[in-house]
Parts: C-alpha cells; structure tokens; sequence
C-alpha cells in the first residue's frame, strides 16, 4: 500500500538445527532435527512468488530414518503467489504436510484454511492434507486509526487422509474432500509487517460426510506473508 518499499529476500534460505538427547519416556538416546529451506521471486513488478519446505521430527538410532525410527515428525511444502491488481491484489497458496507417527493431537497444515470447520473431528486427525486457496482482494478507499480495510472473495479446497484410525469408534480411513467459498472484511495494518484481521462468511460446496454443510462466519488471524517462513521450533503453530 502507498508504494511502500518492503525488504524481500530474493534467492534461497534456509535453517537446519540438530538437537542431541535422550527420551525419557523410551529411556533412549534420541536427535531432534528442525529444517526449513525456502525461496522468493519477483517475476516483474508488482508479482512476487514464494516456495517453501519444512521438515521436523525424533530420530532414534537403530533404524531407517524413513521408517520406524521416527516420531513427531512432519514433512511440508508450500508453494504461493501474490499479484498485483486493479484496486488490490490476487493471491493463491497451496500447501501439503505429512505427518510420521504424529502425537495424538498433533494436526496437519494448522495454518489459514477456510474449510478446516467443515470436516468432523476424527478428520482432522489425518496424517496427510492438501489445502489450497485462491483469493481476491480488493482495498475500500478509507482508513480508520490506521487500518486500512479490504473486502474479498476467495474459493478453497482441501483434502485429508490417513490410514491409521485415530478413534476406536471410526475404524476406518480417512479420506474427505471439503470444498467452499465465501466472501470476507479484513482489517489490514499501515504499517507493514503487521498481521491482519479476517472476518470472513463461508458457504461449504461439498464436505465429507458428518461435517458441516451449513454457510459460517469465521474470524481469524493472518500473519504478514512472510512470517510463517522459519524453522517449525521458531513458528508458533
């Protein structure tokens, strides 16, 4: 907004962390390790491109690294786009996560995803999901204590899946879709960095079978787009 210059690195980050110790609870010698490698674009002016992999998890020696010896672990990509356009902007993200004999209430992909209210409960106990959102946003030409607001439309989708069976009740596996689009007021800070605030009005298109069918308000919070590129140890989740 205004013009403003904005400090992006350009080219390929990354942070890789190895942590040595022992699991009190297996009484074994245990490494946690915590990565994250990810690059910006600027096609041309006005269009910015970002690319993004992550990966976290306990290693236990005596084993294969893609097999068994793995806990809490997590793989995850995403790849997303913003675009300049008439009166605001357009923005796509897509993002997948899989996770390696997760903790109970671990969760995939916990960031910003309209359809998550949609799906029942043991569906999001899924150790694998694909989210995607496409979004556009267009900026109304008033200012309020330095919040400027945007109006929006936006379509998602996404899709869990998973072989285990979270729940003795739901013996068996998950695999929903859930669909829905929706139109949403947020309120975008002046200064840049700052996260923004969603009210956005969801109306599901498909949804698995015991999720929600019905249109929602859902009110959120979306951190500045670059803020959410770091290690999993120094992102709160």
């Amino acid at each position: 907004p205004e013009s403003r210059l904005v400090d992006i690195p350009r080219g390929v980050e990354g942070e890789f962390i190895a942590g040595l110790g022992r699991d009190q609870a297996l009484r074994r010698a245990t490494t946690h390790l915590d990565l994250w490698t990810g690059r910006v674009w600027l096609p041309s002016a006005g269009t910015l491109a970002l690319a993004d992999l992550w990966g976290s998890g306990y290693v236990h020696p005596g084993a294969s690294v893609m097999g068994s010896s793995v806990s809490g672990g997590s793989a995850r990509a995403a790849i997303g786009g913003l675009a300049r356009q008439p009166r605001g902007y357009l923005y796509a993200r897509i993002g997948i996560e899989r996770l390696l004999a997760p903790d109970p209430d671990q969760q995939a992909l916990l960031g910003f995803d309209p359809t998550v209210r949609m799906v029942p409960t043991r569906t999001r106990l899924a150790n694998t999901a694909v989210a995607a959102l496409i979004e556009r946003d267009w900026r109304v030409p008033s200012r309020v204590a330095r919040i400027n607001l945007d109006v929006a439309a936006f379509g998602a989708a996404s899709y869990r899946a998973s072989e285990r069976t979270p729940e003795p009740n739901h013996p068996d596996d998950i695999n929903d879709v859930a669909t829905a689009m929706g139109i949403g007021l947020h309120a975008v800070p002046s200064a840049l960095g700052r996260p923004a605030l969603r009210l956005d009005y969801v109306l599901p298109v498909t949804h698995p079978v015991g999720g929600r069918s019905r249109p929602y308000l859902a009110a959120s919070v979306t951190p500045w787009i670059l803020f959410d590129r770091f290690r999993d140890g120094r992102r709160a989740r």
